[in-house]
């Protein structure tokens, strides 16, 4: 079997579809004759993931897989998640929009992503000794000091830190002005980055909550533990995302009570973004407050993009500071900043 994946969600489960040996409009063979015509567009090395579209997967199984290896072809592969020149973008882009003509799940979806990939054109990157560009993606990506992130990739079960690696610190409204006494776990990016199935099977519903529930069946999704039904199979519409992590045990921060939450330790700021009301890429997103090992270094936020690795970087290559004001990609509504306790459970 051939599967593809559309890589465009961050909370969301990405759409899927399949080729078995024999569809009725083209067969194994045709597509196995596609790949290798434009082997030199795709990538092999598993995409950085961006705010938004990160390419199609390629996945061969069973009889399909093996003859794949006959032609010198990986069992999964990329198209359009490398924009850096490292590939034929050209090439890419073809036989991307080949395979999206057997995507049917979402026409408006659709239609939104074959118009950016045909306006996709390679990126120039800026001369900078810190930088260097990923493999795979057109994700700047920055050198920082690994010396810094030394807590151990097993972290606390389903928890990336325990109790001897949480802080006590202040959270600041900039907007507000209003201070807050919080907890910020020490940031732990080998947690969700070391481990290959939980870095696939975890969203950034599970960073955010701090809770690595995902499993092959499917990633957390807001409202599922309160309620049975993820949010997004209710209504597109961000009141009913809000109220789907509350359903949950999240608490909106101007509900938060400090004068008893030292009952439910830790207690971790996160923010909420989503896309645009009834957008064809309804989708959410979430950044947690986190802290450094090495206190010279101020909080800042973290974050984790669908099944990609978990970052302190914006769209844009930034550290997150004001996270407000931080480059967001096509999660442009600030839904509000929430509470995650030690009670929240999520699915």
């Amino acid at each position: 079997m051939i599967r593809v994946t559309l890589l465009c969600f961050s909370g969301r489960p990405n759409y899927t579809w399949s080729y078995p040996p024999y569809t009725k409009n083209i067969n194994m063979y045709d597509l196995l004759w596609l790949f290798q015509d434009t082997a030199a567009g795709f990538s092999r090395h598993y995409p950085v993931g961006q705010l938004g579209f990160s390419g199609l997967e390629v996945l061969l199984t069973g009889k399909e897989r093996d003859e794949g290896v006959l032609d010198d072809l990986p069992h999964r592969f990329y198209y359009c998640s490398d924009t850096t020149g490292k590939v034929d973008l050209e090439l890419s882009k073809k036989a991307a929009l080949f395979l999206l003509r057997d995507f049917h799940d979402d026409p408006a979806l659709k239609d939104e992503i074959i118009n950016e990939i045909k306006n996709m054109h390679p990126k120039k990157l800026k001369s900078n000794s810190n930088l260097t560009p990923d493999n795979s993606s057109n994700l700047i990506q920055y050198n920082e000091p690994e010396s810094i992130f030394t807590v151990s990739e097993k972290g606390y079960g389903i928890h990336d830190v325990g109790p001897g690696q949480i802080r006590d610190t202040d959270f600041i409204d900039r907007k507000t002005k209003k201070l807050y006494h919080i907890q910020a776990g020490i940031f732990n990016k080998q947690y969700w980055n070391n481990d290959r199935h939980r870095m696939k099977y975890n969203n950034c519903y599970a960073y955010g909550c701090n809770f690595a529930s995902g499993t092959k069946i499917s990633s957390p999704q807001p409202g599922v533990y309160s309620s049975g039904q993820p949010y997004y199979r209710l209504r597109n519409n961000y009141k009913v995302l809000i109220q789907a992590v509350m359903n949950d045990g999240l608490i909106p921060l101007d509900n938060f009570d400090e004068s008893t939450a030292y009952l439910y330790n830790p207690n971790y700021v996160i923010a909420l973004f989503c896309t645009p009301n009834e957008s064809a890429r309804w989708d959410y997103h979430l950044y947690r407050f986190i802290a450094e090992k090495n206190s010279m270094y101020p909080p800042a936020w973290a974050h984790k993009p669908g099944p990609y690795k978990v970052r302190k970087r914006d769209q844009k290559g930034k550290i997150i500071y004001d996270v407000r004001n931080a480059a967001h990609g096509i999660y442009t509504k600030f839904c509000g900043f929430f509470i995650v306790n030690n009670t929240v459970i999520i699915k």
